[in-house]
């Protein structure tokens, strides 16, 4: 006489091999996830790296700290000395330098951290363009173990 149905030898190894299939695709779901918020914030980094580097080329000036009209334009910085909050503001001949202004803005990179801990400038065209860096600087992101390196070269451009 033939039985409809299954065993419950059967059941349990659909059950066992369905068990296994969902535990690797949530790993693989949330190592994905980790990779995803560190490429984030290397593009949020690389969106102000530009910014900087436009701002300068521009001759813009921050004008919470420039605020008379012969104030001349020093550079733009990125400043990376806060690893997991850096900062981006413009610097004026009428401050002393290196000084950190209360108008700076935060970069967020969604908790990401970043190394090493550089105070990157943007020069303008008048005084020849380009950054403070002597030679390309690789910088890392990390979080969660996942990282991503950008390198910024002495010109300001990004690989």
């Amino acid at each position: 006489m033939k039985q409809n149905g299954y065993t419950l030898i059967e059941i349990l190894v659909t059950i066992s091999i369905i068990g296994v299939l969902v535990t690797i695709g949530v790993a693989s779901y949330h190592n994905f996830n980790r990779q995803r918020t560190v490429d984030r914030a290397a593009d949020e980094l690389q969106s102000y790296f530009r910014l900087a580097a436009s701002k300068a080329q521009n001759n813009e000036k921050d004008t919470t700290i420039c605020t008379k009209d012969e104030d001349i334009l020093e550079a733009w910085h990125i400043d990376l000395s806060n690893a997991t909050l850096p900062t981006m503001y413009g610097e004026c001949n009428t401050i002393a330098p290196k000084t950190f202004p209360s108008s700076a803005v935060a970069i967020d990179l969604f908790g990401a951290t970043v190394s090493p801990n550089n105070d990157i400038e943007f020069y303008p065209l008048v005084k020849g363009g380009g950054t403070n860096l002597p030679s390309p600087l690789p910088i890392v992101l990390s979080k969660n173990g996942k990282s991503k390196t950008i390198t910024l070269d002495p010109l300001g451009n990004i690989h």
